[in-house]
């Protein structure tokens, strides 16, 4: 056999040698992601165990488009990362204009809108925070996504 041929021969085997194993990696990955994912969801319900998780969109009674897109977006948010608490109750999502309900808007000092999480225990607030900068990344909706599950991951872990 020509040199030629085998040196084609063997780069081919190379070739299908590491293709075989970047397979076998990304696919470890995938189920490892996969795996964590799961258990992800599962210590989110064990930590809301007894309390509840209130995403609040607090809007003014006027509402322009930027404020109906960064409500809905919110709500993309939780359905995409949040969808099995939503479902079981333990993260609700309520849309409040903050101009009509101001004991809410003094209880977490809302001036304008913005988006609010607040964890729940036997009807009182033990922690909340006020995610200001929905107004900044309402155009990015990755870093908004991200913006808001992390500022609700950040209050289920209190």
């Amino acid at each position: 056999m020509p040199e030629k041929i085998k040196n084609i021969i063997k780069n081919l085997l190379f070739a299908f040698l590491f293709l075989s194993i970047g397979f076998s990696i990304g696919k470890e990955l995938t189920k490892r992601s996969f795996q964590e994912k799961i258990l992800e969801k599962t210590s989110l319900s064990q930590k809301l165990e007894g309390t509840k998780i209130i995403v609040y969109y607090m809007h003014s009674t006027f509402r322009c488009a930027t404020c109906n897109k960064i409500e809905r977006l919110t709500e993309e948010v939780l359905n995409k990362n949040f969808a099995e608490s939503l479902k079981n109750g333990s993260i609700e999502f309520k849309s409040v204009n903050f101009q009509k309900d101001e004991e809410l808007a003094k209880k977490y000092k809302i001036a304008t809108g913005c988006v609010v999480v607040a964890k729940i225990a036997n009807g009182k607030d033990i922690a909340f925070k006020v995610l200001e900068d929905v107004w900044t990344l309402y155009n990015e909706p990755d870093k908004f996504n991200e913006y808001v599950s992390d500022g609700i991951r950040e209050i289920i872990s209190k």
